[in-house]
């Protein structure tokens, strides 16, 4: 039969130190680790790890090594050049698909990418 540890009273909640949290957070931000695997072997809760992983972004935003996000981008056989004045630049996002004309600004180009990909 198993053994039950029964924690009451003052003694009841972990104290995490500022290194240890801190640790805890850079594991879980580690290529191909699961946030998942690393609270369950230290015995933490998942959401204090997101916890802290919030709070470090928001303090320290250059410590923090947010994992890159990575756009699908397709490879069509090269077809033979159209005129300058006929290219037109064709960006297929889940949600739209916004096409660039030759001479656009790069503000309106900001503005439409951005609204695009909200």
């Amino acid at each position: 039969m198993g053994q039950v540890t029964v924690v009451s009273g003052a003694q009841r909640r972990r104290r995490w130190s500022l290194d240890e949290k801190l640790a805890l957070v850079e594991a879980s931000m580690a290529p191909g680790v699961s946030i998942a695997d690393v609270a369950c072997a230290s015995d933490v809760d998942v959401s204090l790890i997101y916890k802290w992983r919030r709070i470090l972004v928001s303090v320290a935003p250059e410590r923090s090594r947010s994992s890159p996000q990575f756009a699908e981008v397709a490879m069509r056989p090269e077809q033979p050049a159209a005129p300058v004045a006929d290219k037109v630049i064709v960006i297929e996002l889940p949600s739209a698909k916004v096409r660039i004309p030759p001479g656009a600004s790069p503000e309106l180009l900001k503005v439409v990418l951005r609204e695009s990909l909200a």
